[in-house]
């Protein structure tokens, strides 16, 4: 099967009706569907890995799927059902849809935010990622792809941990040294290998205020090496005067190298 698994409007995947293409990244391809079963719009992330999966992977991403399933919060999208893909290729997760698009989408390619709805999205985040930390959930990869915003304001946060076990799984079984997660995203521990913590989770919520409040990142190279030596070393540049105090200093403390200087929660 390799890496392809396409799906066209109007074709059956179970019991979904696609509709058309979300977006598509690296290992597979989000879609809007419908459940006519009980008339819903869903989103189906279709993940592959491009060879059947062992058992100790796929047991890894159902165990990780029985506790996110069970996640509930205002700024989490729930996810509904995970099912696997034939072939044992890899998995679609059906998720609840969000339909007023990405921060991504809002933010382009070097677009900046007026400090107040930086702010209402920050909040969102940080809500989110409390909702998460206190039923003992990592996200993992938080990044403005990942942070929906719901017809009414609603910020919502997507994707926890599934598609780090996905990626994990596929580059075990690939010659190339490929990274699961979004590098530029990656806080200092994580980049020197440890597993993603709360404190991790708030380092990437950090470069995601800094990105909204500057239109660029704090931290960019054009290798791997070094930006993670910029991340590992380089003091994040300073914020311009006209951001909030407040919001400036928050900014900061989720960018400290050292996890134990973050903030708590």
């Amino acid at each position: 099967m390799g890496r392809e698994f396409d799906l066209a409007p109007g074709e059956r995947f179970g019991s979904l009706i696609i509709r058309r293409v979300l977006g598509r990244g690296a290992y597979g391809t989000v879609y809007l569907a419908h459940d006519p079963l009980i008339d819903r719009a869903v989103a189906l992330k279709v993940l592959v890995i491009g060879s059947a999966t062992d058992a100790a992977d796929r047991e890894r991403v159902l165990r990780e799927a029985r506790v996110i399933g069970r996640l509930k919060g205002v700024h989490i999208a729930t996810l509904y059902r995970v099912h696997p893909l034939p072939d044992g290729a890899g998995w679609a997760f059906e998720l609840e849809y969000v339909e007023g698009g990405s921060l991504q989408d809002l933010l382009g390619k070097d677009r900046a935010l007026p400090p107040d709805r930086a702010f209402a999205f920050a909040r969102g985040i940080l809500l989110g990622l409390k909702e998460a930390h206190d039923a003992g959930v990592v996200h993992g990869d938080i990044k403005p792809g990942n942070v929906l915003l719901a017809a009414d304001g609603t910020v919502k946060l997507v994707d926890f941990g599934l598609s780090r076990l996905v990626e994990e799984a596929a580059a075990s079984r690939s010659s190339s040294a490929e990274l699961a997660g979004t590098p530029v995203f990656m806080a200092p521990e994580v980049v020197m290998g440890d597993r993603p913590a709360e404190a991790a989770d708030l380092w990437s919520a950090g470069v995601v205020f800094f990105r909204m409040l500057t239109g660029r990142m704090p931290f960019a190279a054009s290798t791997l090496q070094t930006l993670f030596y910029a991340i590992q070393n380089a003091p994040a540049p300073e914020l311009d005067a006209s951001v909030p105090e407040p919001l400036a200093r928050l900014t900061r403390a989720c960018l400290e190298k050292d996890p134990a200087r973050r903030p708590a929660s």
